[in-house]
């Protein structure tokens, strides 16, 4: 009968190990030790990089303020060493911390609260980061926080734990400051060719050799995956189809780069895709935070006049924006903003909303939408049919413009017609245009 309970006992211990074992990595519970303490925070993310004045190298730290933020990166399989990335719904920000394993304290999805009083930030490549200081022969440097006490003194770990939902780029070149060290989601990416017969990094040679692989997407836009020679996976062979990627969005030195936690967050399940051969999602989200008018396939056609929508800025939000008004007069001008063409013969109820803005005087702008256009002629050899929508009414007050619909066709775009004559002209501002599925 021991030997029984003792077989009964070894095979209770294997299932559970067997189960633990198959937990992904994101979905690690909180350390037992954490403190649902009554702690408040006062600083977002992005105040607290605002701190940094940018002319001194070293910013002390000498108020009380709190963050409040979650994990998104991982040193588990070591292509992080010791670095947090930490968001919030304002943007990231990296910890530099002396100690390895943080994954065993800091596991993805941790929110932990930072005590920044008596921290510092400095620039890691180029990027506002917090840490603190260490004496350098006399000189003093911005470096990680160092000391397990010190450390826990500054980072409390919350007993809850959310795995942030990582933001969806429409294409590799969607990059931004505001999403530097936060979780992205990017589709229809793959390694460029000529990297299919190489590995992650290279973890054996005489020093481990860190990779920057080329990655791209469909519209040809090619970036930089970055892979630690001391990780886990450095000897993979990368995938060769194409696929979805997951990654924390870098930056260093004025490069944007990736970096994934785990090979399995590049989950690469498809054939392989010419770049160039658009891949138009539905739904489509055209908002201009990548600061560029023709990402995503838009075009302009300029039919009259020299005047071009062109993206404007106003508070840290982007949009499109066109004038005739060169300072000192108006001139004669017509200006077509195109969408690619889409497929919506499988959509239920397609739809395009967009938000518009106006001021001044001049014609109302004009939405329109064709099934024959080619993507490049002059608009006038196409049909194009009237959309009705809320206009602005001045004063920069945007409105919606509430669900136009649009046919179930093989090939549509929609396009925006700005005109103006040399006697008046508005300014015409638009954003968030959508084309998706009226569910």
């Amino acid at each position: 009968m021991k030997t029984n309970k003792i077989f009964i006992l070894s095979l209770i211990l294997l299932m559970i190990f067997n189960l633990t074992s198959c937990v992904r990595d994101t979905f690690t519970p909180p350390p037992d030790d954490c403190v649902d303490a009554n702690i408040i925070a006062n600083l977002t993310i992005k105040e607290l990089k605002n701190l940094y004045d940018g002319t001194s190298q070293i910013v002390e730290i000498t108020d009380n303020y709190i963050v409040e933020a979650t994990v998104v990166s991982s040193d588990k399989r070591g292509n992080y060493y010791k670095t947090l990335i930490i968001q919030d719904e304002t943007g990231g920000i990296s910890i530099g911390i002396d100690r390895t394993y943080l994954y065993n304290n800091y596991p993805e999805g941790q929110k932990i609260y930072i005590m920044c009083k008596g921290l510092n930030l400095g620039l890691n490549g180029g990027v506002v980061s917090l840490g603190s200081t260490y004496d350098d022969d006399g000189v003093i440097k911005f470096g990680r926080i160092q000391g397990h006490v010190v450390i826990d003194e500054h980072i409390i770990r919350s007993c809850t734990n959310n795995p942030i939902e990582p933001t969806v780029l429409q294409t590799l070149d969607q990059v931004d400051e505001k999403y530097v060290n936060t979780l992205v989601k990017v589709e229809n990416v793959q390694f460029v060719e000529s990297m299919l017969d190489t590995t992650f990094a290279n973890s054996q040679a005489d020093e481990p050799i860190s990779y920057n692989l080329n990655i791209e997407d469909s519209y040809s836009a090619v970036r930089i995956l970055r892979t630690s020679g001391y990780c886990s996976f450095a000897m993979d062979s990368v995938p060769k189809g194409s696929g979805t990627m997951i990654a924390v969005l870098g930056l260093y030195n004025g490069d944007y780069q990736y970096v994934i936690n785990r090979p399995e967050d590049l989950t690469f399940d498809k054939e392989r895709f010419t770049p160039g051969e658009h891949i138009i999602v539905i739904p489509h989200l055209k908002d201009f935070e990548d600061l560029d008018l023709y990402s995503k396939g838009w075009t302009t056609q300029i039919v009259t006049g020299t005047v071009n929508w062109e993206v404007g800025e106003y508070n840290d939000s982007y949009y499109a924006q066109i004038s005739n008004w060169n300072g000192q007069s108006n001139s004669t001008s017509e200006a077509w903003f195109i969408s690619p063409s889409f497929d919506l013969t499988e959509i239920d109820a397609p739809i395009l909303t967009f938000d518009n803005a106006m001021d001044y005087e001049g014609p109302d702008l004009q939405a329109k939408y064709s099934t024959n256009y080619d993507g490049t002629s002059d608009p006038s050899t196409a049909d194009w049919t009237d959309l009705t929508f809320t206009l602005s009414n001045g004063d920069w007050n945007w409105k919606n413009s509430g669900n136009l619909e649009l046919p179930k066709e093989a090939s549509v775009c929609v396009a925006f017609i700005y005109t103006g004559s040399n006697s008046d002209g508005a300014t015409w501002e638009i954003d968030n245009i959508r084309i998706r599925d009226n569910y």
